[in-house]
Parts: C-alpha cells; sequence; structure tokens
C-alpha cells in the first residue's frame, strides 16, 4: 500500500482505493491537523492516518499547549487517545462517506461535536457516537452506552451515513452494501466526522454521493412505515440521547 500511494498521483489513488468507481462529487473534507494528536501521522492526501509510535509525554507545556489549541490528548487511560476530526461541520442534509480499515485492528469512526472532550475516546462521552473496534470485538459508543455487534469476518470498508436533518448515524459494510447499525442522534449542533486510530493505518475516501442502495432503503422505510425493510437490512437501531 505504502509503494503504491508513491507511484500514484492522489486523485488516481482514491480512484483505486474505490475498486474503480467514479462517483459523482458529493461531499468532500479532510482532517483537521489542528485536532489531532501528536502520536498520529496525517500523510500528504490529507485523508490517510497512520499511528505512530507511542511516547510518554509528561511535557506540562505541551499538554496546556494542545489543550488550549484543541488537540486531542492523553487522559487517565493507558492506551492514550489517537484522535482527530474532520474539517467540516454537518448540519444539514444527507453525507456519505468510506474508510479504508483492511489495514488496522483497533479504531473508532463516527461523529463528535466541536467541543467533545479532548482527553475522552471518541464515543466515551455525551458528545460524541462511533463504531468501535478492537481486537477482539465490534461495538457501538456512546457515552456509557456500549452495544456489541456481531459480524460475520471483519470489515474491509466501512460506509458512514448521516442525515442531519433526521438525526441518524448508520455504519454500513460498504463491500457488502449491508446496514451494520443505526443510531439516533439528538442533537442541534453541527457534527464533525470523528476518527480514533491504536494501530496500523486508515483511510478516509470523501467525494461520494449517498449511495441508491442507502437513499432506497431509509426512503421505503419512512415512507411505507414498514417494517420488513428493517428485517432485510438486520438493522440494530439504539437512540442515543
Amino acid at each position: 500500500m505504502e509503494s503504491l500511494r508513491r507511484r500514484l498521483p492522489a486523485d488516481l489513488l482514491r480512484l483505486v482505493q474505490r475498486g474503480g468507481r467514479e462517483d459523482p462529487e458529493g461531499l468532500s473534507f479532510g482532517l483537521d491537523r489542528t485536532t489531532s494528536h501528536r502520536e498520529l501521522r496525517i500523510l500528504e492526501d490529507g485523508l490517510t492516518i497512520e499511528r505512530g509510535d507511542r511516547q510518554e509525554d509528561t511535557d506540562t507545556i505541551k499538554k496546556v499547549a494542545d489543550r488550549t489549541r484543541g488537540r486531542f490528548m492523553d487522559g487517565r487511560n493507558f492506551a492514550g487517545n489517537p484522535a482527530v476530526l474532520g474539517d467540516v461541520a454537518l448540519s444539514r442534509g444527507s453525507h456519505y462517506w468510506e474508510v479504508d480499515v483492511s489495514f488496522s485492528s483497533s479504531y473508532r469512526v463516527g461523529l463528535a461535536l466541536k467541543n467533545a472532550p479532548r482527553d475522552l475516546f471518541v464515543g466515551s462521552n455525551a458528545l460524541s457516537w462511533c463504531l468501535d473496534r478492537t481486537i477482539e470485538e465490534y461495538s457501538v459508543r456512546h457515552d456509557r452506552i456500549k452495544d456489541k455487534i456481531r459480524l460475520l469476518g471483519h470489515l474491509e470498508r466501512l460506509g458512514v451515513y448521516v442525515d442531519c436533518d433526521s438525526g441518524r448515524l448508520a455504519f454500513f459494510d460498504a463491500e457488502k452494501k449491508s446496514l451494520i447499525h443505526e443510531i439516533t442522534v439528538d442533537r442541534a449542533e453541527p457534527l464533525y466526522p470523528a476518527f480514533a486510530l491504536w494501530n496500523g493505518f486508515v483511510s478516509v475516501q470523501t467525494g461520494f454521493t449517498v449511495p441508491d442502495y442507502i437513499s432506497k432503503a431509509f426512503g421505503k422505510r419512512e415512507g411505507s412505515g414498514m417494517n420488513n425493510i428493517v428485517q432485510s437490512l438486520n438493522i440494530k437501531r439504539l437512540r442515543f440521547m
């Protein structure tokens, strides 16, 4: 993968990462380096996150500076808090992006408010929501709520769908075009894409319009009120206040 990055222009690399799909332009965004934890590396494409070596940082001046500037920083947890936000605020409309997670076994992907605590995990506070993968399991998290997810095999490409108007956050297996989990986010403030990474690397892929299978599935549910769509997608819905 690294040699591929060096050889291909950014636009062509994104096309390869999408499996050759050249979709019409949808929401495009990058990663906000000013929020990035010091142990994360954002590559030149502005969308690929790598985890650097873990370093014990006891420099009080750095910690104060990080807190002042809005960087994610370690709290009272052994694993650290290597997270970063996207550089776009979502407040209306429907949006979709994907994350290549095939080279990591420990990450979180979701949404956060701009003022989400920088010393707490994404998804482990009242101002963020996420899908969490550890080496042992998958789960959806918000504040003190954790709901385990059973998946056959491991995700290669994670799809994230956000409908700001209805407060819907949904995670998809983008390879299988199947729904993993849906959350209702009851917040009026703008939402930001959020990512955390403990090993390997992940690559965010933007510029997609909402896929037809997602629009049709949710459109049918809202239009007909029938439950068979829910069952066919194996949906597991939570309401997080």
